[in-house]
């Protein structure tokens, strides 16, 4: 017989996996971001929340690889697991001193979980939904915002267990522009969409991105969960610090900022190209400087080639690979404009930090992107050069009318807030935890 479910807040698990696999990065992605926001959502909500993180590799079809085991924290040590992410500072394990080839901040955040973890279960099958069923009770809400440990098999096991699941599912790029993704990204993005259609619920970041999972299901002629468009938190900006000697350039040309992995889909190619025309053309005056913040990533081989190469760098054009968040908010503060030319997004968290921090936009004209700046930034296609070309030279004149313009509407443009963005997801939750297999 299933064990009853409480009225009220239905009970909650959070898987953080992909958290534990980047804990203390320097620089967060947007993905990272948003589930750092759930975990501290989560510890703090009423009842709190258990913290589930898989240690251990995944397998071809999304779930653990052999030897792989779910580890969960519950409510009563889920504060000391989130502060561990952010701060890192547990000792060592055995276990974690037997793998030194791998990166220091994980393995900490891995020992810090085994420590504080009063549950472990295999990835899937029966021993899964035993442990479930033994310590959950029906009703309860299984969420995923990482995109990690999306498995046919667990999604099983969970449903056996009569706990719900709810994903919410960021974009469709490894998909759609597969081209600008690693190597089997598509493959194994496709694995875990297709383990996410079988979830109780949906959550999406932008209506584009809600599009796009239609559309996928319809094409594989797979029913789709109901879904719901929750536009994600966007923080208050940080407060400045002193800006960096080679932030701006003499001569009032000032500086415009590159923010995100240098990958091959956030279009660096299109900017460094542009600031090398504008470094050569001496006769127009001083070239503003670019800023590019952002560790390297994949699929960029020519920017990155550049990068290394070229020799406006050092001169016009400045790469920041580990900044922290005082310093890119020192950057951006003084910046003529974000520079956005990205060829996909889910939904553009740079964009609307920059607009919170009162920068102008220059960016590609995506619809994700539109839902969020709305008709704020100055919209561009990604592959007009021309276009990108005029709308710098123009924005780094001083006093220059386009950007006084957007200055104007940005008055108007209203930060989207995380606490509105988890009173929503709430109301959700609870619909969610009153269903019953």
């Amino acid at each position: 017989m299933k064990r009853g479910g409480g009225a009220g807040v239905p009970p909650l698990v959070l898987d953080i996996t992909r958290s534990l696999m980047r804990a203390a990065v320097a620089r967060p992605t947007g993905i990272d971001r948003v589930e750092r926001a759930y975990v501290n959502w989560a510890v703090n909500r009423p009842g709190g929340a258990w913290l589930v993180g898989r240690i251990g590799g995944e397998g071809r079809d999304g779930a653990g690889a052999f030897g792989a085991r779910l580890h969960f924290v519950p409510p009563d040590a889920a504060q000391a697991m989130a502060d561990m992410l952010v701060k890192g500072q547990a000792s060592l394990d055995l276990s974690a001193r037997l793998q030194p080839w791998r990166a220091e901040a994980p393995r900490r955040a891995e020992a810090a979980m085994r420590r504080l973890s009063r549950i472990t279960a295999p990835m899937r099958g029966r021993g899964l939904t035993k442990a479930l069923t033994a310590h959950f009770p029906e009703g309860g809400i299984w969420l995923n915002t990482g995109h990690e440990n999306l498995s046919g098999p667990l999604l099983v096991a969970l449903s056996a267990a009569g706990l719900r699941s709810v994903v919410l599912i960021h974009d469709l790029i490894p998909i759609t522009h597969p081209e600008f993704a690693r190597p089997e990204a598509a493959r194994r993005f496709s694995t875990r969409l297709d383990a996410a259609l079988a979830a109780d619920r949906h959550l999406y970041n932008s209506k584009a991105t809600a599009r796009g999972v239609t559309a996928y299901a319809e094409l594989r002629k797979r029913p789709l969960p109901p879904g719901d468009v929750l536009r994600l938190g966007v923080e208050a900006p940080a407060a400045p610090r002193a800006i960096a000697p080679t932030a701006s350039q003499p001569g009032g040309a000032g500086h415009f900022v590159q923010l995100g992995t240098i990958e091959g889909r956030k279009n660096h190619l299109l900017t460094l190209m542009l600031w090398r025309g504008l470094t050569e053309d001496v006769a127009s005056g001083p070239a503003p400087h670019l800023h590019i913040v952002g560790r390297r990533g994949w699929s960029a081989e020519q920017a990155i080639a550049m990068l290394d190469r070229s020799e406006t760098v050092g001169r016009t054009v400045f790469e920041h690979r580990d900044l922290g968040d005082d310093a890119v908010a020192a950057l951006l503060a003084e910046a003529r404009a974000l520079l956005f030319p990205s060829f996909a997004e889910g939904y553009g968290l740079p964009l609307g930090e920059a607009l919170a921090a009162g920068v102008p936009v220059i960016a590609a004209d995506l619809p994700a992107l539109r839902e969020l700046g709305g008709d704020v930034p100055e919209w561009l296609a990604p592959q007009d050069g021309p276009g990108w070309l005029a709308a710098i030279r123009d924005y780094a004149r001083p006093g220059s009318p386009r950007r006084n313009a957007q200055l104007a509407r940005l008055a108007e443009w209203r930060r989207p807030r995380w606490d509105s963005h988890f009173a929503r997801l709430e109301e959700v939750l609870e619909k969610v935890g009153a269903t019953r297999s």
